[in-house]
């Protein structure tokens, strides 16, 4: 991992950035089941809850995974280990919700005993007194929004439902750090700067379950594009400027996530940029007003840019397919763009700028791409400001440019 630190202006906190990358925890030795459960050290009640759990899980012919349905990036996330237990299990047919600009992607390379489903599907739902509900993502509303609704409340008196017991997560701002301790107490190599953490808390719920998540089920990518061997590419460099939490106010009141790049940095980032190489930036939804800001500064530039809306999702995966290199920042479309380039064998990379006083990296930071595929800026200063005013235009320039 790289460090870098530099003296800061009069006025402003000290700023540490880190290049990272993440990749899928090894996970084939942790063990499954009862197990597992004696492992971790849980007590008598939860350990019966779960048992209970086991058996309505083998019981049950048709699984639902209940996603985390309001963020893009979770319900990737959270896509990712539905496969991984359809491929664990072929025996079972597993069904996960998402949200609705989500499922209309292009999948091409899901398991056949998988299916994505959004709440306009609950009538797909033929049998739900054989039906088992599990909860993935470790955000707490994930499962009051999914029964809330989608199923009306209806699954409640139907199946038993997998939950966090208490003790390990009292609320949402630790949601993972007790579990993980039980996990660290046990397993402490998997807690490092290189693996994602909710990778880890996913794959051990699974095995709570008896379902045998390996390392290699999880590396798999949730979608192929179709123009997998693409080596000619419409796009040096695409720049995806937009994010959603967090809103400030930049140039001429214009709104903006506290995630993104200011107006000031693009205009000297774009200022650096080479002048042969054809660029695409993306339009986003989110705050579509300061992506057509950065649109101008990038066509005052003179340089070969286009500048484009993605109304869908998936006009927005075709537009990474065109493309070389892909600039993000801490998002959902982060985590498609990573997917479309875990699918495919050309050189495609990624490179996520990451703001580490909002979220943490080892939570939300892609991963699983090959060494120097994914890679991560990760700027951590003054949590209570917008600190992207600290980073260096020189070094965030390097960073995108980097092999």
């Amino acid at each position: 991992m790289k460090e870098i630190r530099r003296q800061p202006i009069e006025g402003e906190g000290l700023l540490s950035t880190q290049i990272i990358e993440l990749v899928i925890p090894p996970i084939e030795h942790i063990s499954i089941g009862k197990t597992l459960m004696q492992d971790l050290k849980l007590n008598t009640e939860t350990t019966k809850m779960l048992e209970d759990q086991m058996t309505a899980f083998e019981n049950s012919k048709n699984i639902y995974v209940l996603a985390q349905t309001g963020g893009i990036g979770d319900a990737i996330a959270d896509l990712r280990q539905a496969q991984a237990i359809a491929l664990a299990r072929p025996d079972k047919n597993i069904s996960i919700y998402v949200p609705p600009s989500l499922k209309h992607i292009q999948y091409t390379n899901l398991p056949s005993n998988l299916s994505v489903l959004t709440k306009g599907d609950y009538q797909d739902i033929n049998d739900i007194n054989n039906s088992f509900f599990m909860r993935l993502s470790p955000i707490k509303d994930a499962e009051e929004r999914i029964f809330g609704s989608v199923f009306e409340d209806t699954p409640r008196n139907h199946a038993i439902v997998l939950k966090y017991p208490s003790h390990f997560t009292q609320n949402i701002v630790n949601r993972m750090e007790d579990f993980l301790y039980k996990i660290a107490q046990k397993w402490p190599e998997l807690i490092t700067p290189n693996y994602c953490h909710g990778d880890i808390i996913g794959s051990v719920m699974s095995k709570l379950l008896g379902i045998s998540i390996t390392s290699d089920l999880l590396s798999k990518p949730i979608f192929t594009p179709e123009s997998e061997n693409q080596t000619n590419f419409a796009y040096d460099m695409l720049i995806v400027p937009d994010a959603l939490e967090g809103i400030t106010q930049d140039e001429n009141n214009t709104e903006r996530s506290l995630k993104s790049l200011n107006l000031q940095q693009w205009r000297e980032i774009i200022s650096l940029l080479p002048s042969n190489l054809r660029y695409g930036i993306v339009k986003g939804t989110s705050h579509p007003e300061y992506c057509d800001a950065v649109a101008q500064i990038a066509a005052q530039s003179g340089k070969n840019f286009d500048y484009f809306p993605t109304p869908t999702l998936q006009n927005y995966v075709d537009n990474v397919v065109k493309s070389k290199v892909v600039v993000c920042m801490d998002s959902g479309t982060t985590h498609i763009a990573s997917e479309v380039a875990r699918a495919n064998s050309n050189n495609r990379v990624i490179r996520e700028i990451f703001n580490g006083d909002m979220f943490d990296v080892n939570e939300y930071g892609i991963r699983g791409l090959k060494p120097g595929q994914g890679k991560i800026l990760v700027y951590k200063g003054n949590p209570k400001s917008d600190n992207m005013n600290q980073l260096s235009i020189e070094q965030v320039t390097q960073f995108i440019l980097s092999n």
